[in-house]
């Protein structure tokens, strides 16, 4: 009796879907320092020039250099990002997400 199993149960499964990740607008340091007119970068700053979407976090990676003092607020920042936007005179501002 019993019969032939059904397709999802014959077929393997593999791997791990993590449903909690946070995709992240990702923006580095050395496309900040090109902008130019621009003291305060932000997402609402850099959705405007059409650099990232919007929709998700913004996260800040230190590639590049930077030369000028910015005031930046982003929801996330890598540790030489922080580091390079403070050497510059820069402030760094975390924006909480929910």
């Amino acid at each position: 009796e019993g019969g032939q199993s059904n397709y999802v149960l014959r077929t393997p499964k593999r791997g791990f879907k993590n449903y909690n990740k946070v995709e992240y607008d990702i923006v580095n340091i050395g496309l900040i320092n090109k902008l130019k007119n621009l003291n305060k970068v932000d997402i609402d700053a850099l959705t405007k020039l059409k650099i990232i979407s919007g929709k998700n976090p913004l996260k800040i990676l230190g590639d590049g250099e930077l030369n000028k003092k910015l005031d930046v607020s982003a929801n996330r920042f890598s540790e030489s990002a922080e580091n390079k936007i403070k050497s510059a005179g820069g402030n760094v501002t975390k924006v909480w997400v929910q």
